[in-house]
């Protein structure tokens, strides 16, 4: 997995998430490894009736790129609102640990 590929997505659950709601929230992350995929979960509570910030979207777009530099089509990001939360969820193909180490 790329290396701070997570950083992005965990800051906007706080930035764009949690940290509009007065009560605060949770973020939960989560990674399953099943059949040579591994899939990434980061979900927040939000306010769905807040307006939009002005955004610049260059986290999520960056993610986007970094895994399709790195995986093709091999890969997956897909991120929006379900069931009440925002989830950002990745699938990567599985790499071996040295295969992850001859990477420049």
């Amino acid at each position: 997995m790329p290396a701070l590929v997570l950083q992005p997505l965990v800051e906007n659950a706080v930035k764009h998430g949690i940290g509009g709601l007065l009560e605060g929230g949770v973020i939960r992350l989560a990674a399953d490894r099943t059949d040579g995929r591994v899939t990434i979960r980061v979900e927040n509570a939000f306010d769905p009736e807040m307006p939009e910030a002005e955004k610049t979207g260059l986290g999520l777009d960056n993610v986007r790129r970094r895994l399709r530099v790195r995986y093709g089509t091999a890969a997956s990001f897909q991120a929006g609102p379900r069931e009440g939360v925002y989830v950002v969820e990745l699938r990567l193909p599985c790499e071996s640990p040295m295969a992850s180490m001859r990477r420049p």
